[in-house]
């Protein structure tokens, strides 16, 4: 449609300009002749400068109608440049806000608006000369039934509440994200028919699992964990204003240290597999790690997180599982 505008406006400046030309050259033809039939002779004008007066009218006005001409052509055509030129400016624009919601699309959960697990992925790949990291995965206990109960929707609303009640009071290293509800990094299975599965996706569908990147060992993990373990009575009191009943809060979690180099794929399957384990072993708020990693404690602070993490947790980790990501951390630097 707008194409269809900018050509019948360029042909209307088109034919305005060849009628203003043609009547341009209508006038000089006229003047000419007129000049003519006067037959305007000054002495001896044939003999002396050969050109006869009306020639030299007739050359004067036409450089002055020619430079008309052109001064007229150059005004449309600077006008056009200038509407063209905003014309693509704002296209421009309109191209650059496109680029920025796709970007937000890709890097932004839209259930929550917090950074999902592509912008996590692009934090630990960009940014390996960062001090010792940790990454944690901590699903939330018992949020399906929230979504049985009542719908969805009420579900999308407690994850948009959780995320910025922790994205508000997080520290200046501490880093929340949000997991997708399908990983990345899955191939759909396949069928005896030679199809692959297709799996259903509901807009606001939105996961009840949380990736927590921060700078330090696990011991810190471990004091993140415990500081969201004792705001128990603030989530639930959360969950009233959303619910027509309270909601008792309550996670797992796996921490795994991100060496360095180490790709996202590596961390977030080892990560994922310290979250299994501790799913699996009780139905109680638990967490897990790997016991190679933890560091040496020595600070009645670190020693005062592990007995936190023990009356909060129970004892953990409960066991030490051999993971076959460990082959990849083989030769990595922790």
């Amino acid at each position: 449609m707008e194409d269809d505008r900018d050509s019948s406006g360029f042909l209307g400046r088109a034919y305005k300009i060849a009628k203003l030309i043609a009547v341009a050259t209508a006038s000089v033809a006229g003047f000419v002749l007129s000049l003519v039939a006067l037959d305007v002779t000054k002495g001896h004008w044939w003999v002396d400068v050969k050109i006869p007066l009306y020639a030299v009218v007739f050359i004067i006005v036409f450089v002055l109608v020619v430079c008309a001409v052109a001064t007229i052509v150059a005004v449309l055509v600077a006008r056009d440049a200038r509407s063209a030129l905003s014309y693509y400016r704002n296209k421009s624009k309109g191209l650059e806000a496109k680029i920025s919601t796709l970007r937000d699309l890709a890097y932004n959960d839209p259930i929550t608006g917090i950074p999902n697990s592509n912008k996590l992925s692009q934090d630990i790949e960009s940014d390996k000369r960062n001090p010792a990291r940790c990454l944690v995965l901590l699903d939330l206990q018992k949020f399906g039934e929230i979504n049985k109960k009542y719908n969805h929707w009420v579900g999308d609303e407690y994850l948009r509440k959780f995320s910025q009640m922790v994205t508000n009071t997080g520290r200046r290293n501490e880093y929340l994200f949000k997991r997708r509800p399908f990983n990345e990094s899955e191939e759909p299975a396949d069928h005896a028919d030679g199809k692959d599965e297709v799996k259903a996706f509901r807009k606001n569908s939105g996961g009840d699992e949380f990736y927590v990147l921060l700078e330090g060992t696990i011991i810190d993990a471990l004091g993140y964990l415990n500081r969201l373990a004792k705001r128990r009575d603030e989530f639930e009191e959360m969950s009233e204003k959303i619910l027509p009943a309270r909601h008792t809060f309550g996670f797992n979690a796996g921490i795994v240290s991100v060496a360095v180099d180490e790709s996202f794929e590596s961390v977030n399957k080892r990560v994922s597999e310290c979250l299994q384990i501790a799913q699996e072993e009780t139905s109680r708020r638990r967490v897990y790690w790997i016991e190679s990693e933890m560091p040496k404690v020595s600070t009645p602070s670190q020693k005062q997180i592990l007995q936190e993490t023990e009356s909060l947790f129970g004892k953990t980790p409960l066991r030490e599982k051999k993971s076959p990501w460990e082959a990849v951390r083989s030769d990595a630097k922790i």
